[in-house]
């Protein structure tokens, strides 16, 4: 299985989706007259989607969400659906209580489009094209 240092599988529970890893840099405030220049601060994280639960870890916290509770995955096109040659990034989940979750899981093969509608058997799958997929984008 994957290095998580958090979260720790279920027995028969496997990843269908991903794992993805991305770094999150956040420029930091930093006032020194000595040393003028850029501070950042990286963050990793690593996202995966069970056959279970969502899982998304970050240093210091794990965060998932059943499979049956999420109403709603977000889905952005990377090439062209009709000829199976494209893929997709799922980008975002939304569980009904609300809780959002930035998955960003990218390079999902349009064949495996029915593997995600039964991942989540109670979710809407939503493909972000058009203007309110290109605002949903934007606003990340």
């Amino acid at each position: 299985m994957p290095d998580f240092h958090i979260f720790q599988f279920h027995e028969g529970e496997e990843i269908v989706f991903g794992p993805a890893r991305r770094a999150d840099e956040t420029p930091l405030g930093v006032n020194r007259e000595d040393s003028p220049g850029e501070v950042t601060h990286t963050e990793m994280r690593k996202v995966a989607i069970t056959n279970q639960r969502i899982v998304v870890e970050k240093p210091g916290s794990c965060i998932t969400i059943p499979n049956k509770d999420v109403l709603l995955v977000s889905i952005k096109e990377v090439g062209k659906a009709d000829e199976n040659l494209g893929s997709f990034t799922i980008m975002h989940a939304q569980s009904r209580n609300g809780q959002k979750a930035r998955l960003e899981i990218p390079g999902v093969p349009y064949e495996k489009l029915p593997l995600l509608r039964t991942t989540f058997p109670n979710a809407k799958i939503d493909d972000q094209k058009g203007l309110v997929g290109r605002i949903l984008r934007w606003l990340g």
